[in-house]
């Protein structure tokens, strides 16, 4: 059994003689480079036993010989873009796989007893493979170019992917050497590996929008172990989500990709007393950025599927709405171009490769503060300045109403991070509130992004912004009354770190 780490990069077609040109490659090589052309099948059972245990079972043909691999994920789709994997390897003889061959592998149940016969083809990968063994501040890298495709039934998949696999070293080599090829070259990290791709073609699965998993702390953990764990767990969800993007333009998987940012944003702000280092201004300004470019396509979704949508069907015959309707679905689609190419960015690519190379690092400098107390510490706090800031919600502006709702939101992104440590129960209610509370208000938001949308629009009659406006009053007016009367529940609901 090996334990084969990997990172992957997306590579637009036409480039491999650009990369094997730059410097870090040419200045790196402690071999030849060698060209193969590799033909790989993936087998599983009708019901895909082997994929659902994270596992991927392949034989590949290397020129007259074949080399069967099970590949089992140790990641467990913990938000890490390096891919993890135990590998049970050994030749055989024909096409098919010996189960005999993996020893003493835990299958699933009963699959060695029914033996080959069990399995036929899922799909399979033909590509042309140049590899460069590459060493990169004493570490040993291979990286490998794969130009093909997969083929599933009779669907195909074009592949051009960067492969660079750690073969001994510090595994924080593997993000130096991809983010100076990502300085020279169009790459961006493939979340995927071929067998996700593989399978998804094979049944036809378009990437689908995720959410935030819950997050498991633990008390004696250091802060920095825990801020890990957070940032983990917003990575997870924003990679899920940017698959999602790029695949397609899903109102909700726009969201959840910015709900994933602004998590992040929150686990900064969290943990910020426990975070040091130059690369914390840095990756909080490119969270700003990709926040400010993500949001106009989120913007136009809201305001056509829940601003125009029921305002139309209550003036079905209003000649300017169906004119407006008809420029914000331009501008949507616009928009979302736009959130795509900032996922296919160089700066987004090397965001995620500082970011990721950063959290590698031992957090030698963070508090040794236990992360119970820095957690309860952190919690009263911004509690303390969520009261303060609602102390006179009856009386408030509507901009102070929007404040408020940014204190609360933020106030439960902590919550929501730090609850494993004081239980599920123990907080729900506090934060189910804070939800409702937080929600209440939104209409103040909807209202003024409307506003700035339609402003921006080249429209002939400007009569549908006194339309508009009247039909954000009176949401406006509940929304404001529904808040302020559910904040004395929110004020009045337990916070167990407070006890």
């Amino acid at each position: 059994m090996e334990q084969e780490i990997e990172l992957k990069l997306r590579m637009p077609a036409g480039y491999i003689r650009r990369l094997a040109r730059q410097s870090v490659v040419r200045d790196s090589l402690v071999g030849r480079p060698r060209t193969e052309r590799l033909q790989t099948v993936y087998f599983d059972t009708p019901d895909q036993t082997l994929a659902q245990q994270g596992m991927a079972l392949r034989v590949r043909q290397v020129g007259r010989h074949r080399i069967q691999t099970l590949k089992v994920d140790t990641n467990g789709n913990d938000g890490d873009a390096m891919r993890r994997h135990a590998e049970y390897s050994a030749p055989v003889r024909g096409n098919a796989p010996d189960l005999a061959r993996l020893g003493e592998v835990g299958l699933p149940d009963g699959l060695k007893d029914r033996g080959a016969g069990a399995l036929a083809e899922v799909f399979r990968t033909e590509v042309t493979r140049r590899t460069y063994p590459l060493s990169i501040n004493g570490s040993m890298i291979e990286l490998a170019v794969d130009q093909g495709e997969i083929i599933a039934k009779d669907r195909q998949e074009p592949l051009s992917e960067v492969e660079m696999e750690l073969k001994s070293g510090d595994e924080r080599n593997l993000f130096d050497l991809a983010r100076q090829l990502a300085e020279c070259l169009p790459l961006t990290i493939e979340h995927r590996t071929k067998a996700d791709r593989g399978y998804a073609l094979y049944v036809g699965r378009t990437p689908r929008p995720c959410v935030a998993r819950a997050i498991r702390l633990k008390d004696d953990w250091t802060v920095w172990q825990g801020f890990v764990a957070v940032a983990r767990s917003c990575l997870e969800q924003l990679y899920g989500n940017e698959i999602a993007v790029l695949a397609g333009d899903d109102p909700e998987a726009i969201h959840q990709l910015r709900v994933a940012v602004r998590r992040l944003r929150a686990a900064f702000t969290a943990f910020g007393p426990g975070l040091t280092g130059a690369q914390v201004a840095e990756v909080r300004e490119d969270l700003r950025w990709l926040q400010r470019s993500l949001g106009p396509a989120r913007d136009w979704d809201v305001f056509l599927t829940e601003t125009l949508v029921p305002l139309r069907a209550e003036l079905p015959g209003d000649e300017g709405l169906g004119k407006l309707a008809a420029q914000a679905s331009a501008a949507r689609v616009a928009a979302h171009e736009g959130a795509r190419a900032t996922l296919r960015s160089q700066r987004y690519a090397l965001f995620q490769l500082r970011f990721e190379h950063w959290l590698g690092r031992t957090g030698g400098e963070a508090p040794t503060t236990p992360l119970i107390e820095f957690a309860r510490d952190a919690l009263r706090r911004r509690g303390r300045k969520l009261r303060k800031s609602a102390r006179e919600i009856q009386d408030a502006s509507h901009e102070e109403l929007h404040a408020i709702r940014i204190a609360a939101k933020k106030c439960r992104y902590m919550g929501e991070f730090f609850r494993s440590l004081y239980g599920r129960k123990a907080t729900r209610k506090y934060l189910r509130r804070l939800r409702a509370f937080q929600d209440s208000l939104g209409a103040l938001n909807d209202a003024a992004v409307a506003k700035r949308l339609v402003a921006g629009l080249a429209l002939e009659d400007r009569s549908v912004e006194a339309i508009l406006a009247g039909w954000f009053a009176a949401r406006i007016a509940a929304s404001v009354e529904r808040g302020r009367d559910l904040w004395d529940g929110v004020a009045a609901a337990d916070r167990p770190w407070d006890d």
